[in-house]
């Protein structure tokens, strides 16, 4: 592996982390940034609805909305009723992941009914953390494309603009991911009425959308999407609200079997590209770059640590060594998860790589050209003072200081990784 003598070795920077860690949060605790007033149990019966159909702009510029019982109803009442129109669109799927899947070959000697759930299987699940801004959008398409997958698209989404960094708010976003991924619709009614509000996040799981736009109310139906999420080999996740050391159940848990990758983007990339957003600039989480940057580092720490704990099923990712080199870090991606690269993926990164569209949230872009953008996009001042913030967060994850304009414009920001 190369080394590059400007970066501390790991053991040096975990030992930094530790003490920024722990620095920042004593600074948190007398922080004079606005408290979140979490959820009581007084305030759950008092949530006003949201008017449906809401753009993502506006969903997301309301802010987090404290009042919400985000939390799964364990207590739920159990629906079992499939009309025969569910039945019919049930039987359709199953057949169309028959074709999708058709020829495809496992990594091992398994066969693709070994991981199909309603015939007693368990899917290869693959989730990726990571946040607002760092190509998150982009790799849940890569997954998506891959044949006989049901897509999750942030499913955290009730939360806005708040970072789950810890309780009260982590037990009930872990909860909820493990319903999801294990297809226990049944305690999820209340997620699915409020998915009502953000419709175009299922827009992500073209397989499941399809039939959502012919038949609106099944979507939001726990009967219909249990039976339709059981009857996919292969699942994928990308979820942006959560911090990456609160999924460590999830990946210790042999019954789900599930791998993940941290998807980590330069801060100086993410400011620049957040910067444009009004609801981003608006939320301390997402505009703050002390946060970005303090969220950076604990990653750092908790990386480490599954590194060790699950060399495995864990696994970095820089968003920038994605997309300067695509049709090597993706394959690699995919053999992490288990895989196969096919042809119907290759197509999609292949399209969304070197076409272009001006919409600042679509996938088709010139990867090359946007992984580095902010060099000649953001001012040098702002540069040097958010390097200054992000100094630690920074040299953790191997990215190089900008020392002067000129030198910003043309510089490679990137060094060994090493974890």
């Amino acid at each position: 592996m190369i080394r590059n003598n400007s970066i501390c070795s790991n053991t040096t920077k975990l030992a930094i982390v530790i003490v920024f860690v722990f620095t920042l949060k004593l600074y948190s605790m007398r922080s004079s940034f606005p408290k979140i007033n979490y959820c009581t149990e007084e305030t759950l019966t008092t949530t006003t609805a949201l008017p449906r159909n809401l753009t993502e702009k506006e969903f997301l510029e309301k802010g987090f909305d404290p009042n919400q019982n985000l939390d799964i109803d364990e207590d739920a009442e159990i629906h079992d009723e499939i009309t025969d129109e569910m039945k019919k669109v049930i039987d359709e799927l199953r057949i169309q992941i028959k074709k999708e899947t058709k020829g495809y070959k496992l990594p091992s000697f398994r066969e693709i009914e070994d991981l199909i759930p309603e015939k007693g299987g368990t899917p290869m699940r693959s989730l990726v953390i990571t946040t607002w801004r760092s190509g998150s959008t982009f790799i849940g398409g890569v997954l998506n494309s891959h044949p006989g997958t049901f897509h999750f698209s942030e499913p955290l989404t009730d939360y806005r603009t708040v970072q789950i960094r810890g309780e009260p708010l982590g037990s009930p976003a872990v909860r909820a991911l493990r319903s999801l991924l294990t297809c226990n619709y049944h305690v999820l009614e209340r997620y699915l009425e409020r998915s009502k509000d953000y419709t175009w996040l299922f827009t992500h799981n073209t397989r499941l959308w399809q039939h959502c736009v012919k038949h609106k109310d099944f979507c939001w139906l726990p009967q219909f999407l249990k039976p339709v999420c059981r009857l996919f080999p292969f699942q994928s996740m990308k979820v942006v609200h959560i911090r990456l050391r609160l999924v460590e159940e999830l990946l210790a848990d042999p019954e789900l079997n599930v791998r993940v990758v941290l998807l980590v983007r330069d801060p100086r990339g993410i400011m620049e590209s957040r910067s444009t957003l009004s609801w981003c600039k608006a939320h301390q989480d997402c505009g703050n770059p002390v946060r970005v940057c303090a969220d950076l580092v604990d990653d750092y720490s908790a990386a480490m640590r599954f590194k060790a704990l699950f060399p495995d099923k864990f696994r970095v990712v820089r968003y920038e060594d994605m997309s300067l080199k695509p049709h090597k870090v993706i394959p690699d991606i995919f053999r992490f998860f288990g895989l196969q690269y096919h042809p119907e993926v290759e197509q999609f990164v292949n399209n969304h790589t070197t076409r272009v569209d001006s919409n600042r949230y679509s996938t088709f872009r010139n990867s090359t050209d946007v992984a580095l953008s902010w060099r000649r996009k953001s001012e040098y001042a702002k540069v040097e003072e958010l390097q200054r913030i992000c100094r630690v967060a920074m040299s953790a994850w191997g990215y190089l200081p900008a020392y002067n304009a000129s030198h910003q414009q043309t510089f490679n920001p990137l060094a060994d990784l090493g974890v």
